[in-house]
């Protein structure tokens, strides 16, 4: 051992090893008076000035901002919603419907192993939100599962309105009435 590691050795030793008392390298230093400084310099300027947005405020304009992405998103997909006239919804909801629904209801809407959709009977409501509660959540107990997780908000609304449209067309060799009438 030189003099000059003589000079920097401490006092205590751990398991036989004995520290020398180096300094830091320059670049470590500045990074740390730099981190310094700016942890001052923001805190000036987000807590004493002001000037800075507080973190309710980035929050509040960061969820605007998703909340605006995602109304544009849901545009897009669903081709522009507000521009869709009810004849289109209505077809938009008959492909959708002989994609899904057709194996149960029949093409037709007349009933197989799912009701008949045509006639004035409805087990669970006639209403627009009674047959979009069904159509989104399903009948388990009558083997109708749930398709909100499948469709998107548009193409349940296009389906609603395609099932809609099929009430009142009585159609030939159709399944026996279920539930009450509806007038």
């Amino acid at each position: 051992m030189t003099n000059d590691e003589n000079d920097k050795l401490l006092d205590h030793e751990y398991d036989g090893i004995q520290e020398l008392d180096n300094n830091l390298p320059l670049w470590w230093l500045w990074t740390f008076f730099g981190a310094i400084i700016f942890g001052f310099i923001y805190w000036i300027h987000f807590s004493l000035t002001g000037d800075g947005p507080s973190l309710d405020e980035e929050l509040t304009r960061d969820m605007a901002k998703i909340e605006q992405q995602r109304k544009q998103s849901s545009q897009a997909a669903s081709g522009g919603a507000s521009s869709i006239s009810p004849d289109q919804l209505v077809a938009m909801g008959e492909k959708i419907y002989k994609a899904n629904c057709a194996s149960c209801h029949k093409e037709d809407g007349g009933g197989s192993i799912g009701p008949n959709l045509t006639d004035a009977y409805w087990i669970h409501g006639a209403d627009v939100g009674a047959i979009k509660q069904v159509v989104m959540e399903g009948v388990l107990d009558k083997g109708m599962p749930p398709w909100k997780a499948i469709l998107r908000p548009q193409e349940v609304e296009s389906v609603v309105s395609y099932v809609i449209s099929l009430n009142g067309d009585n159609v030939k060799d159709g399944k026996a009435p279920q539930g009450e009438k509806v007038e």
